[in-house]
């Protein structure tokens, strides 16, 4: 009912379930800022609103007289101010760190033989080994190396994912399964951890999410494009030879019959079964419940907490405290925390951008064709005959 991955093939306007969770999840979303943004400056959260709404945040004048800021400096002047708070003589003495790096700054802890292990998973769920993206081989093998080494006590699945391939998530929930049977797995939702990013994770003993995440999703789709149309008029055929009545059932060239339509319809809703099963089994919750919010809908991490979905709103912090805690160690002193999987070497990295593992994405890095990263990856997920559990867009906060 919600999973409108496919609308902007088949739709001129969205449908009225999209718009619903849409406005949902915007206001969700908005909810969450502007409730620390009014306690954090103690404004009403009907003055703020009021604000904004008349559009009465224009110059840094407006942001000072409505209490939004404490003053306004210029850069000279707010060096002097953070040399007093330093308690240093001159800005000479300052060491300034860019906010950049330090938001990607994390202490590397040495590995030890009580560790937390924070296994991070970015990016669409795929089959093979990438590099660039969360491919089932290689984080199964990830996952089997975390739950043979005695030094790993606990794992922290980090996720960042809006899904992809639902053959890719069966392989990874299940190496997953097979590590929760020996130690402690918590996960914890960055920005996303919708539809297959959701599958691998929802077996979790906790999950943690932030009030912002946008997970849920619990839903399939498979798309399949025809272009016989568009080959008639520029003058081009096919022709095709096979063994079965549906042997060319996947051909680009030809609309489905009925019964080809029924079968990919069957094959989607069977998927569709086995996930809300799996969610149901994993949270607690009976089927029925657990289908009525999902047939694909996205729910923020404000929201999943009410309905269930989440089991507390935390950062990766608060699961790495949770997970040791699982495994008997409740000062971070008893524990070291660790990161996987380690990074690439400078050679690996070349290697990867040369064609040895990368994919598509990696080599439009830090070039003029970066952009073309989003369309690349949207192109990767329309392989026809393939079902996939996906975010259905991709979100921007502006």
């Amino acid at each position: 009912k919600y999973k409108s991955a496919g609308e902007m093939f088949i739709r001129n306007t969205a449908s009225p379930e999209n718009r619903e969770q849409n406005q949902r999840m915007v206001t969700s979303v908005w909810n969450s800022f502007v409730s620390e943004m009014a306690a954090a400056r103690e404004i009403p959260l009907d003055k703020f609103n009021a604000l904004v709404d008349n559009l009465a945040l224009n110059f840094p004048e407006d942001f000072l007289e409505n209490g939004l800021v404490d003053a306004l400096v210029d850069h000279e002047e707010l060096l002097t101010k953070l040399c007093t708070v330093a308690q240093v003589a001159g800005p000479d003495q300052l060491t300034l760190i860019p906010f950049a790096d330090y938001t990607i700054a994390r202490a590397q802890s040495l590995p030890g033989r009580n560790q937390v292990a924070v296994l991070h998973m970015d990016g669409d769920i795929v089959e093979g080994n990438d590099y660039t993206d969360i491919a089932a081989d290689r984080f199964v093998r990830e996952i089997d190396a975390l739950r043979k080494d005695k030094n790993v006590k606990a794992v922290v699945l980090r996720v960042n994912s809006p899904g992809g391939s639902v053959s890719a998530s069966v392989k990874i929930r299940r190496a997953l399964d097979l590590l929760m049977k020996e130690k402690p797995l918590v996960a914890s939702f960055g920005n996303y951890a919708a539809s297959g990013g959701y599958w691998i994770s929802n077996g979790c003993q906790k999950i943690f999410a932030d009030a912002t995440t946008i997970t849920g999703s619990i839903g399939v789709f498979s798309m399949i494009p025809e272009f016989g149309g568009v080959s008639k008029k520029v003058g081009v055929g096919v022709e095709t030879v096979g063994s079965n009545k549906h042997s060319d059932m996947f051909s680009l060239m030809r609309p489905f019959d009925k019964a080809e339509l029924d079968y990919m319809q069957a094959s989607v809703e069977d998927i569709y079964d086995s996930f809300v099963g799996l969610v149901a089994a994993s949270r607690g919750m009976d089927v029925p419940a657990v289908d009525a919010i999902a047939q694909g809908r996205v729910w923020t991490g404000a929201d999943a907490l009410g309905i269930g979905l989440v089991d507390e709103i935390g950062d990766l912090e608060d699961a790495v405290a949770y997970a040791a805690a699982l495994a008997d160690y409740h000062s971070s002193d008893e524990y070291t925390v660790c990161d996987y999987p380690e990074p690439l070497t400078p050679i690996q990295q070349l290697m990867m951008q040369l064609g040895g593992t990368g994919s598509e994405p990696s080599i439009l890095a830090d070039t003029p064709f970066e952009a073309l990263g989003p369309a690349v990856s949207a192109l990767k997920a329309q392989e026809p005959g393939v079902v996939y559990a996906r975010l259905p867009y991709a979100i921007e906060m502006r």
